[in-house]
């Protein structure tokens, strides 16, 4: 902490003696001579997340060898359900685009998630994933956090829907 000398003196004598421009042969060559006002610096990190686009073939690869030489299953339909209005950024795997009105993502507990955008946003300016800007929280949100495509194109998330897969039988 440094402080100027006015400040050092009001310090009192109490507790270890802050550091002063007076201590910092190295600051005292930085500021000007008559010292008479301060400024002050602020440092803020900001962390931004990549999620990554997924391609078709590779959304939920099966785990094991058995999985990879079974006989294609049913066709499946996805049906949109309820789900929370924030989700772990954490936890976000990949995206793909799939309407015009949304983009699919997919988290790490193979679930997939579509998310709405506010009406004035492309989605295919999202075909090569997307930026997120971390939180204190941890949590991507609907209608708090804004995604950013690649292409500078910023987007409000309106709402998540949980996707259900339907089997259709042949």
């Amino acid at each position: 902490m440094l402080l100027s000398p006015a400040a050092a003196a009001t310090a009192g004598s109490e507790g270890p003696v802050p550091e002063t421009v007076e201590t910092q042969p190295a600051l005292q060559a930085l500021l000007p001579e008559d010292r008479a006002e301060w400024q002050q610096v602020i440092i803020e990190q900001r962390v931004i997340i990549r999620i990554p686009a997924r391609s078709r073939a590779s959304t939920f690869r099966p785990s094991s060898p058995n999985e990879q030489q079974a006989q294609p299953g049913p066709t499946i339909v996805w049906r949109e359900a309820k789900a929370p209005k924030c989700l772990r950024i954490s936890s976000l795997m990949g995206v793909q685009v799939t309407r015009d009105d949304s983009i699919d993502l997919l988290t790490e507990e193979r679930q997939r998630l579509r998310a709405r955008l506010d009406e004035n946003c492309r989605t295919l300016d999202f075909y090569s994933g997307f930026y997120v800007e971390r939180t204190a929280d941890g949590l991507i949100c609907a209608d708090r956090d804004v995604i950013q495509a690649r292409s500078g194109a910023r987007c409000e998330i309106d709402e998540f829907r949980l996707m259900v897969p339907v089997a259709l039988r042949d």
